[in-house]
C-alpha cells in the first residue's frame, strides 16, 4: 500500500509570517523536512509535516530555545531568526534560521569539541525547559549498561578535554 503524497510545503505562507520574501527561494532538500534557502533574506526556512504530532512542535520549540541560548553564550551555533517561531501552518511546522555562508576554516575534531562544550558548563541555567526524551533509544536497549571501553565499541562516556574517551562515571 502506498502512502498518499504530502501536501506541498506552504513556503510562501511561512515566509509571509516570518517577514521574508519567498520569491528567490532555492530548495536545499526535501525529505522529512523541506528546507529552502532565501538568498535575498540571508535565511533558511525549514518546514516539517507533522499533523497531529505535538511532540515535533515541542522538539522544534526546544531547538529554537537551545540554539538561541547557545548563540547568546558565544557558542558557535546556527542562529534562528528573531521572529515568533515555530509557526504551524496546516500541519506543517515552520522554523527560520540565519543562512551560514561559509563553513568553519577547520572543522572541530573530537579533541577540541569537549573543550568547546566545556565552555557551556559555567553558563547560567538556560531559560527554557528541555522536552522529555530517551536519549539512548537510537542506540539500542543495552546502551547505558554496556561494559565496552571505547567509543568505537559503544561505551557510555564522553570525550574529555585531552581528547580521550572517558568512561568514568560519578554517582
Amino acid at each position: 500500500m502506498t502512502r498518499p503524497p504530502l501536501p506541498a510545503p506552504p513556503l510562501e505562507r511561512a515566509c509571509a509570517l516570518f517577514g521574508l520574501n519567498a520569491r528567490d527561494a532555492r530548495t536545499l532538500h526535501v525529505r522529512a523536512n523541506a528546507v529552502y534557502h532565501l538568498p535575498g533574506s540571508g535565511a533558511v526556512v525549514r518546514l516539517r509535516y507533522a499533523p497531529g504530532n505535538p511532540a515535533v512542535h515541542v522538539r522544534l520549540t526546544a531547538a529554537i530555545a537551545v540554539t538561541r541560548n547557545l548563540a547568546e553564550q558565544d557558542f558557535p551555533a546556527v542562529v534562528p531568526l528573531h521572529v515568533e517561531q515555530p509557526a504551524i501552518l496546516d500541519g506543517w511546522i515552520a522554523t527560520a534560521w540565519h543562512y551560514v555562508t561559509d563553513p568553519p576554516a577547520t572543522p572541530q575534531k573530537p579533541p577540541t569539541l569537549p573543550t568547546s562544550c566545556a565552555t557551556c558548563t559555567p553558563c547560567p541555567h538556560p531559560p527554557y525547559r528541555s522536552p522529555p526524551s530517551n536519549r539512548w533509544a537510537p542506540c539500542g536497549p543495552t546502551w547505558p549498561h554496556s561494559t565496552a571501553s571505547s567509543p568505537s565499541s559503544s561505551a557510555p562516556g564522553c570525550w574529555n578535554a585531552a581528547g580521550r574517551w572517558n568512561t568514568t562515571t560519578s554517582t
